[in-house]
């Protein structure tokens, strides 16, 4: 007599949500401490500085004009308000962090084979997409500038700093979409292409300016990552032509 073993789908389901669970938990704690931006961190560990000055004048010293007071340096919150700062902090962070993830479902709800043709050229192609992102961004940011400062071209540098930016958003969450795919495939999930784009936004978003904070204590080194890995989405789009096409390199002879 053969014996026949089902799986519990409910089971498994569940054990999933309760690690989901603690996935955005861990994250949102970590945002909380580590994460934030550096006003949270002079808020909670940085002493508070003091600017002040004084007037000493000799006895047949003449001080020409009238003497004003200085005016009152703001001072940080304590107490409560740092409190009630760290916490406001906590939560924009947070709203930001999740509502770009929110764009990213939006964005590859209607863009879907776009973003995979951006995605698949980045793979295929991380060291050209970079070395693209960096040369565009050579070439396109003097030529936005000195049309910005023209009276009759600013518009024409206006709508050009909001395709870039467009491009640069759209590469970084086609890269999303990437590592939303791997992290439905380590845990054998069958996600769809929106929530692969919401949930792996949400993980490269959160380890890249994670990581960059770290290494921010490092003098001129925390915004390397971020910028690179900017680059290369930007350069993706680019070789892809805005998704049109996954950009293939073929060797001559």
């Amino acid at each position: 007599m053969g014996m026949t073993f089902t799986e519990d789908k409910t089971g498994s389901n569940a054990r999933f949500v309760r690690f989901l669970a603690k996935l955005v938990f861990l994250l949102a704690l970590t945002v909380a401490f580590f994460a934030l931006p550096g006003s949270v961190f002079a808020r909670a560990f940085m002493d508070e500085s003091v600017v002040g000055g004084s007037l000493t004048q000799e006895e047949d010293a003449q001080v020409l004009g009238e003497e004003a007071p200085s005016p009152a340096m703001p001072t940080r919150p304590t107490g409560e308000g740092r409190v009630a700062a760290l916490l406001g902090d906590v939560l924009w962070s947070l709203f930001v962090l999740f509502s770009f993830s929110a764009l990213a479902v939006l964005v590859v709800m209607f863009w879907d084979e776009a973003a995979r043709n951006v995605s698949r050229t980045i793979v295929s192609q991380p060291t050209l997409s970079g070395l693209v992102g960096l040369m565009t961004f050579i070439v396109v940011a003097p030529v936005l500038f000195l049309l910005a400062i023209t009276i009759l071209l600013s518009p024409i540098s206006f709508v050009g700093f909001v395709l870039v930016c467009a491009a640069g958003i759209f590469g970084w969450i086609s890269l999303g979409l990437e590592v939303g795919t791997r992290l439905a495939r380590t845990f054998q999930r069958e996600w769809s292409p929106p929530l692969a784009a919401g949930v792996g936004t949400l993980v490269l978003t959160f380890v890249t300016f994670s990581i960059g904070f770290f290494l921010g204590f490092i003098p001129c080194i925390g915004w390397i990552l971020s910028l690179g890995v900017g680059l290369i989405s930007f350069g993706g789009v680019m070789l892809s032509r805005f998704g049109k096409r996954v950009y293939r390199h073929v060797n001559s002879g």
